[in-house]
């Protein structure tokens, strides 16, 4: 979908906002990506940076077993963390 495309639903749904107001539904844009509103993007930057500090010496001879113990190390709460600081 381009920008235009994605201008033309919004002011589209602009026109009918008092429609779905009055139905009950509330129109919520949110944009179209953020890594801030991406949980992933946690844990990503928790991969890298114990594959780069806390596995360094495992990388290079055995890849796929240090990932796996990367993924083992990833806790839910990393998918929350807002503080941009590996907790480790």
């Amino acid at each position: 979908m381009n920008f235009l495309d994605w201008l033309h639903i919004t002011v589209k749904l602009n026109e009918h906002r008092d429609f779905f107001n009055e139905i009950g539904i509330e129109l919520l844009f949110l944009p179209v990506y953020s890594l801030d509103l991406n949980p992933v993007e946690e844990v990503f930057s928790k991969m890298k940076y114990l594959l780069k500090y806390r596995y360094e010496d495992s990388v290079f001879e055995n890849l796929e077993y240090t990932v796996l113990r990367v993924v083992g190390d990833i806790t839910a709460a990393d998918l929350y963390d807002t503080t941009g600081i590996p907790d480790i």
